[in-house]
């Protein structure tokens, strides 16, 4: 958590020093306006867009295609002549990009559930939050195909590949689970040490169709999109020299639509856009236990299960964008991914024991992931 609050800050700090600055020299710029150049030929009749000495050019009736802002006085002439947008305008005239992102994220940890207690007190010496997550690196790319002036074709994929976390405790003959599970075992009773390993992977796959909002900066759009959630939980106990483990992987496959909103603004030479989204899953979670006893020889449980229901996943990010050169773009932004009815490996821990004891598949938890991304766009 002190890595992700630290890498809040330095963006935060990074991003409002771009924007001041940004905004001194614009309006330095507007000291002395530079009147635009003289129109080459016919005027465009209202609502129209033509490149004008590299630059873009609409008349002041003009509404800016897919969702751009208009009323920036800084874009504004007199009545009777044209206007030069530039940054928005300019980003949403080339028909193709791709944007390349580097997103660092963290998730959250289950419901907390003790899976280590002094056998002698009954303290609870290790939760399943113990395992808490620090920011891991993943990768993203988004397609854009502009097919028409108010309609886009949208791909994007993400991935976070190895988010890891450890956590372990010691004592001298004192260690067991909660419940009846370790009373009933040979390495899990009496333990000198119980660790816990805690391994997630979280990719998404989307294909939309976007429509621009008339006369508002938004655009709205609806699309497929595919969610897989991978979990692995390994609880080992060591006991005189012997090592058991139960082992839990949990994998959620979800398949569904989602729709949501863009919304755009311009400041300065900074573009905004803020993206929001809720989907509808068909999930299917399946599990999968392995338990062992007497440094591994004796199986204790050996389980496959599934369930197939109803999923959820709800998304907001912010990004603010930067001109580098021309149909260069700098990305700077934050993530937020809700994912519901999904099976956690922690959860699927079950500490009694009976001959059903951890053969079920549970939803008891969502999952949250969220953190900071900078990326590169370019388009044509």
């Amino acid at each position: 958590m002190y890595l992700l609050k630290t890498a809040f800050r330095c963006t935060a700090i990074v991003l409002m020093s771009s924007v001041l600055w940004a905004d001194n020299l614009a309006q330095a710029q507007l000291v002395e306006p530079i009147a635009p150049p003289a129109p080459v030929g016919p005027a465009p009749a209202p609502g129209t867009l033509q490149v004008m000495d590299g630059r873009y050019v609409s008349s002041l009736t003009t509404n800016t295609t897919f969702g751009i802002p208009e009323g920036d006085p800084r874009r504004q002439s007199s009545e009777n002549q044209s206007t030069i947008i530039e940054g928005c305008a300019a980003r949403n005239q080339c028909p193709y990009s791709v944007t390349v992102d580097a997103i660092f994220m963290t998730m959250d940890t289950p419901v907390n559930q003790a899976v280590a207690i002094d056998e002698n007190t009954g303290t609870v010496l290790m939760t399943t939050s113990s395992t808490d997550f620090d920011l891991e690196t993943g990768a993203r790319i988004r397609f854009n195909y502009q097919i028409e002036e108010d309609t886009a074709w949208e791909a994007r994929y993400f991935g976070i590949y190895d988010l890891q976390s450890r956590a372990a405790v010691f004592g001298s003959d004192n260690i067991t689970t909660p419940g009846t599970f370790g009373a009933s075992t040979t390495d899990w009773n009496d333990a000198d040490s119980m660790s816990a390993y805690y391994r997630i992977r979280l990719q998404s796959l989307e294909f939309n169709v976007a429509t621009a909002i008339e006369n508002t900066p938004m655009s709205c759009f609806l699309g497929l999109r595919v969610i897989r959630l991978d979990e692995r939980y390994i609880l080992t106990a060591g006991n005189d020299g012997r090592a058991s483990a139960y082992d839990i992987h949990a994998l959620n496959d979800m398949y569904g639509v989602h729709a949501g909103a863009h919304g755009y603004s311009c400041w300065g030479a900074w573009n905004f856009l803020g993206t929001t989204s809720f989907g509808i899953y068909s999930n299917q979670s399946r599990q999968t236990t392995f338990a062992t006893d007497n440094n591994q020889t004796d199986i204790l449980r050996n389980f496959f299960h599934k369930r197939i229901g109803i999923g959820y996943s709800a998304e907001l990010s912010f990004e603010a964008i930067r001109t580098l050169r021309n149909n260069m773009f700098l990305h700077l932004g934050y993530d937020v991914l809700w994912v519901g009815n999904v099976a956690r490996a922690p959860d699927q821990l079950d500490f009694t024991s009976n001959a059903a004891s951890g053969s079920r598949v549970l939803w008891r938890d969502g999952a949250l992931a969220h953190g900071p991304s900078i990326g590169l766009e370019a388009r044509w």
